[in-house]
């Protein structure tokens, strides 16, 4: 998974975005305090480290939700990554366990810097989601993770 999550950035810089990699990397580090009070546990993890983790998972998330919703589909993926509907469960399955939660406000910082366009229209982090999902939720602003919105949502 860890190739894959390689290639998803290179493809990302490369065709989803104009933003440079460093501004990335600026962005996750300067919320760094921030990040890690997502956590209900301690990273065990240096700061250089704790950043690419952030950054690789982000991004890796953010392009697998572009191309499983982003105006394509399916036959968006790479052959190599042997896509099919056992993948999308296991994603789903992996996304949704607490211990992989991903701060949301930095998932949704990245891709607001980023600036994605699908067919020259401009898509928001939340309708990928919903596509992925295939639910409606109330989101807000106060949301921690995947998990988190989820939980919120359910309670309704």
């Amino acid at each position: 998974m860890e190739e894959h999550k390689k290639d998803y950035l290179n493809d990302f810089l490369c065709h989803r975005t104009r933003t440079i990699f460093g501004e990335f990397v600026k962005l996750v580090k300067d919320n760094e305090a921030r990040e890690h009070d997502c956590y209900a546990v301690t990273i065990a993890l240096g700061s250089d480290d704790f950043v690419k983790m952030v950054l690789v998972d982000s991004i890796f998330l953010i392009e697998f939700l572009l191309r499983y919703g982003g105006g394509g589909g399916v036959h968006q993926f790479k052959a190599n990554f042997n896509f099919n509907q056992w993948l999308i469960i296991y994603i789903m399955h992996e996304i949704c366990f607490l211990e992989n939660q991903l701060p949301f406000f930095i998932l949704h910082e990245l891709f607001d810097l980023a600036r994605v366009y699908v067919n020259e229209k401009r898509v928001s982090l939340i309708d990928l989601i919903y596509v992925f999902f295939k639910s409606t939720y109330e989101v807000s602003s106060k949301i921690k993770h995947f998990v988190d919105l989820i939980n919120k949502n359910s309670k309704m």
